[in-house]
C-alpha cells in the first residue's frame, strides 16, 4: 500500500483508508500512477475542505475554553460564599453595632454585598451565555473581567483609605487574569468559531 494520498499527495499513515485532507480512498500502489508535482499541489477544492477540517478541529469548547468552563462553575459558588460572609457581618447584632459607629467600614462591606449580589447574577447569565455557545458571550465575558478589576481596585483602595491591613493578591491575580484573558477572548480562533449563534 502507498503511504502517499493519489489524489492529494499529503502523507497517509500505515493504516489509514481515507484520506484526511481531502476523503480520497487509500488505493493499493499497483493501482497508482506516479503522480507529477504539479498534479500533488492541492487544489482550491481541497484547500477549502482542509481549512473546513481545522475548524471544524477548533470549534467547540477545548483548549484553554475547559479552563473559562470550570471557572464559570465556580465564579457563583464564590460569590455566595462573599455574600454570606459580608451578610453574616451585616446581620449579626454584635457586628452591626460596631459597623454603625465606623461609617466607612459599613459602607465598604454593602459596596463588596452589592457588587457580589451583581456579580453572582452575571456568572449565572455567563454561564447561560457560554454553554448556549452564544455571539455576545466572549463581549460579556471581557466585561466582566474588566469590571471585576475595577471593583477590586475600588476595594483594594478603600481597605487602604480605612487603614486596615490587607494584601494586595486579589487584585494582582484579577490584574493577571484579565492581561491573559481578554486578548484571548478578542483574538482566539476558538472562540470565533465556537460563539456563532
Amino acid at each position: 500500500m502507498s503511504n502517499k494520498c493519489a489524489h492529494c499527495g499529503a502523507q497517509l499513515e500505515e493504516h489509514t483508508l481515507v484520506c484526511i485532507l481531502c476523503g480520497a480512498e487509500k488505493q493499493r500502489t499497483a493501482d497508482v500512477q506516479e503522480i507529477a508535482p504539479e498534479a500533488a499541489q492541492p487544489t482550491p477544492e481541497m484547500l477549502i475542505a482542509r481549512k473546513a477540517s481545522e475548524e471544524a478541529n477548533l470549534s467547540g469548547i477545548g483548549g484553554w475554553l475547559v479552563f473559562t468552563a470550570i471557572g464559570l462553575i465556580l465564579a457563583p459558588f464564590l460569590n455566595l460564599f462573599a455574600l454570606a460572609t459580608d451578610g453574616r457581618l451585616l446581620f449579626n447584632p454584635g457586628a452591626r453595632d460596631y459597623l454603625m459607629n465606623h461609617a466607612g467600614l459599613y459602607l465598604l462591606i454593602v459596596f463588596e454585598v452589592i457588587s457580589n449580589l451583581v456579580f453572582l447574577l452575571y456568572c449565572t447569565g455567563l454561564n447561560v451565555l457560554f454553554y448556549a455557545k452564544k455571539k455576545a458571550f466572549p463581549v460579556a465575558m471581557i466585561v466582566f473581567l474588566a469590571a471585576n478589576v475595577l471593583v477590586i481596585s475600588i476595594d483594594h483602595i478603600s481597605v487602604a483609605q480605612l487603614a486596615l491591613p490587607e494584601k494586595p493578591t486579589q487584585l494582582i491575580r484579577a490584574l493577571i487574569g484579565a492581561a491573559i484573558w481578554i486578548p484571548y477572548f478578542m483574538r482566539s480562533r476558538r472562540v470565533a468559531l465556537t460563539f456563532v449563534r
